[in-house]
């Protein structure tokens, strides 16, 4: 209940960047420049492997340092630990600072959010974030931030709010990923033992306040300030452990190579468009980016099934298609980072055997395979289509069938 809450997400923003303990926020900002490369706070969120009604979900506390400094270790805890509510200018400070920069992003991100609006439905984590993270959020924030600016009573139920969440966080269980050099690691690990041992947990219990969502599923157009629109259709897929998966994986790279990126951009004179599966929204999802069009982009995503299954295909389409996603799981990153994903995909039930069988399935999916699960996953439904389009697109978007929201 802590994830689903949109007070986590403000409170993860005003962890290392208020006081904390003894130390008010420039205190604590300077302690953070002497002995680290900075604190971090959030959540690793995924869709649970074999149901898409669950969440698999993982507070992180992170910070980096040389191995000579212990002292980010403790400060990383105190941080957490001893976060100071008190500090009401500064607090006030960094959700106006989060709304504006939020606010000033979404015209480079319009296709994402397209993307999360079409496939809202399609699984439990999918529904957390369009409430949470999605355009009705940042309007959740503005309409926050404004009460709190002139409301005394406002602000002191957001600070409640914070504290309860912070106390359900403090009580849960932790475990720790630590990242270093071998011959570095026995001390470190003691030193993390000495530190975080003397955590102080309260053991009153807590209630979160309860946020009001209306689910719908209607086609959505959500309006920005931008001159160009940004379009997404979405259909309802499978968990990540299916066998179905890796078929919709490698369609999604084979429409948008063989079709969409020349219909949508090149023809159609968007800045970019194709197609994904996405695990963690169990969805399938055609979009495009920066695009003068509408409805004819739709169709464009239509026709893409369309060449798929009544076209001749060519034999390397499918290799590049299957090659390409392998390159992707195959790619190296630093050694720290390497570990740093291992860690996380154990978490979430993402082991190596898991992602061996996602592999071999990839490797084995055939041009037959791509026109079943065509047919069976984006003919036999009917989408959810999303845009996220000027303001001046209002009437046009009516007459297309879509119910409108406004960025305030």
């Amino acid at each position: 209940d802590v994830v689903q809450s949109p007070y986590f997400n403000l409170l993860s923003i005003l962890m290392g960047e208020v006081g904390a303990g003894q130390y008010d926020y420039l205190e604590l900002q300077q302690l953070q420049t002497a002995v680290s490369g900075g604190l971090g706070m959030g959540a690793s969120l995924r869709s649970q492997v074999n149901d898409k009604n669950q969440i698999s979900a993982w507070l992180t506390l992170t910070t980096k340092s040389l191995v000579s400094n212990f002292d980010s270790i403790a400060l990383l805890k105190l941080a957490f630990e001893q976060l100071r509510f008190d500090e009401k200018d500064r607090i006030v400070e960094l959700l106006q600072q989060r709304k504006t920069r939020w606010a000033s992003r979404l015209s480079g991100s319009g296709h994402s959010y397209a993307m999360q609006i079409a496939g809202r439905n399609h699984s439990a984590l999918a529904k957390r974030d369009y409430h949470n993270t999605g355009l009705g959020a940042l309007n959740w924030l503005g309409d926050l931030v404004s009460r709190i600016e002139k409301d005394a009573a406002a602000y002191d139920d957001l600070i409640n709010e914070l504290k309860a969440i912070h106390l359900k966080l403090l009580q849960a269980p932790k475990q720790f990923l630590l990242v270093c050099e071998e011959h570095q690691s026995d001390r470190l690990v003691e030193e993390v033992q000495n530190v975080w041992d003397k955590l102080a947990i309260p053991e009153q219990t807590v209630t979160l306040k309860a946020t009001e969502q209306v689910d719908t599923d209607a086609d959505e157009a959500w309006l920005i300030q931008a001159n160009v629109q940004f379009c997404s259709s979405a259909y309802q897929a499978v968990e990540v452990s299916h066998p179905d998966a890796a078929p919709l994986m490698v369609l999604a790279a084979y429409l948008r190579n063989g079709f969409l990126h020349s219909a949508i951009r090149e023809k159609g004179g968007a800045y970019g468009g194709g197609a994904s599966y996405d695990g963690n929204a169990c969805s399938f999802r055609f979009y495009s980016y920066r695009d003068p069009r509408l409805a004819e982009t739709f169709n464009d995503f239509e026709a893409s099934v369309q060449w798929l299954l009544n076209t001749e295909q060519k034999p390397h389409q499918l290799e590049e298609a299957i090659l390409g996603l392998i390159a992707g799981m195959d790619k190296p990153g630093s050694p720290a980072g390497e570990a740093i994903t291992a860690c996380y995909a154990l978490l979430h039930a993402r082991t190596p055997a898991f992602r061996k069988q996602l592999r071999s399935r990839l490797l084995a999916v055939s041009l037959e395979d791509l026109q079943r699960v065509a047919v069976q996953y984006l003919l036999e439904q009917k989408p959810t289509k999303a845009v996220v389009a000027p303001m001046a697109k209002r009437d046009t978007l009516i007459e297309l069938g879509f119910s409108i929201q406004q960025v305030q």
